[in-house]
């Protein structure tokens, strides 16, 4: 190979590398497999009473937790409702907890809509979704009642993220693009095997505009360790971040499993945690709202 060959060639490599990392930028929220295992388990964690008659549904139930994901683009308001940038607020975390504006009347009252909806509505949009969700176990229709649960499930579990919580959702603005899917996508699917996402009994919850809340500001606290640690291991292994990979029949370049591995060792457990802690609130709020509605009867829904 002459050294015009063998340069056209590292250009080449280099060229392939750059429009696979760009595509690592714009994987889903939590990945499909992480949507999909959250409703999935948290199905197995709801009481007898209602678990005995979902579970038929569990496949329904997983297979459609990634139905906003596939709406984002295509469905005007969507996209919104997946995070909340609050970073850009003038609040620190503990003014967030103590002085933010919990419920959407009171953010109204703050802010202007079109400023609340640029930087995400995902606390607000959750609570409406309660109350969605509520009327749909008292309305016994089968089809309506799963389909919300699904989304619920998938909005439940976007707010267990860091990412989605910041303006740097992806690391563009320090220099960490990719960051996202790796947190989401490639750490789960990866390590899925390692975790014990068993929870406890649910709990009906009292307060569920508090506890959406106490999620999300969870969320952000852990938000910048998600980015620190991820920019420090890149500095000493940036050589051995990214690998190719046959997925099916194409060639992807994925983050390499030895840096996954490190990145996910440096975490402490946070995504098992986090996918742990969604699955446990993901069941006690479905339960809340079937509470709410009187306990109907499952086997009666058409």
């Amino acid at each position: 190979m002459t050294s015009t060959q063998r340069y056209s060639f590292t250009l080449l490599a280099v060229f392939i590398l750059c429009i696979s990392v760009q595509a690592l930028n714009k994987v889903n929220v939590w990945g499909f497999f992480a949507h999909r295992k959250i409703n999935e388990l948290a199905v197995y964690a709801l009481p007898d009473s209602m678990h005995i008659y979902l579970r038929s549904h569990i496949e329904y139930l997983s297979e459609h937790a990634v139905d906003p994901d596939r709406r984002r683009h295509s469905t005007k308001g969507e996209a919104e409702k997946h995070y909340i940038d609050l970073d850009y607020y003038p609040y620190d975390i503990k003014q967030l907890a103590d002085s933010f504006p919990k419920s959407w009347e009171m953010a109204l009252s703050c802010y202007p809509e079109d400023t609340l909806r640029t930087y995400g509505i995902a606390p607000w949009n959750l609570q409406q979704y309660h109350y969605r969700l509520v009327k749909q176990f008292q309305g016994r229709d089968l089809s309506k009642l799963l389909k919300t649960m699904a989304d619920y499930g998938h909005y439940v579990g976007d707010i267990h993220v860091p990412l989605h919580t910041t303006m740097n959702y992806n690391g563009q603005l320090t220099g960490q693009k990719g960051i996202h899917g790796l947190w989401e996508t490639r750490l789960p699917e990866l390590f899925f095997d390692e975790y014990d996402l068993l929870v406890e009994e649910v709990k009906y919850i009292d307060d569920v505009q508090e506890l959406i809340w106490s999620v999300v500001l969870e969320s952000h606290r852990l938000m910048p360790e998600v980015l620190h640690k991820e920019m420090m291991l890149s500095k000493a292994n940036s050589s051995s971040k990214y690998t190719f990979e046959e997925r099916g029949e194409r060639t992807t370049t994925s983050y390499a499993k030895s840096f996954s591995q490190l990145y996910h060792d440096n975490l402490n457990g946070m995504v098992e945690q986090r996918m742990r802690c969604a699955v446990s609130c993901l069941a006690s709020l479905w339960y809340t709202a079937w509470v709410d509605a009187g306990q109907p009867s499952l086997k009666e829904f058409e």
